[in-house]
């Protein structure tokens, strides 16, 4: 539904575990959402290359879908 929020998608800002601080403040923060996905760091998003792009949007066309499936059960 237009203006109403179903989740909360975090992205990884950079390569490697998250720091415990991180984790801690992730897990706390998406509890007061109704859905919340976690993505990797992805080098690729950061610098891609034009014959990277299909591979790319085939990664955020995934976490698109995903999102539009929360919409999809709170309509």
């Amino acid at each position: 539904l237009p203006g109403q929020l179903v989740g909360l998608v975090v992205g990884a800002d950079a390569p490697g575990r998250l720091p415990r601080d991180l984790r801690d403040q992730l897990q706390i923060t998406s509890g007061a959402f109704p859905h919340c996905i976690f993505v990797p760091w992805q080098a690729q998003w950061r610098f891609t290359r034009e014959n990277d792009v299909n591979t790319t949007f085939r990664r955020i066309n995934k976490i698109a879908a995903t999102v539009a499936a929360w919409t999809e059960r709170t309509a």
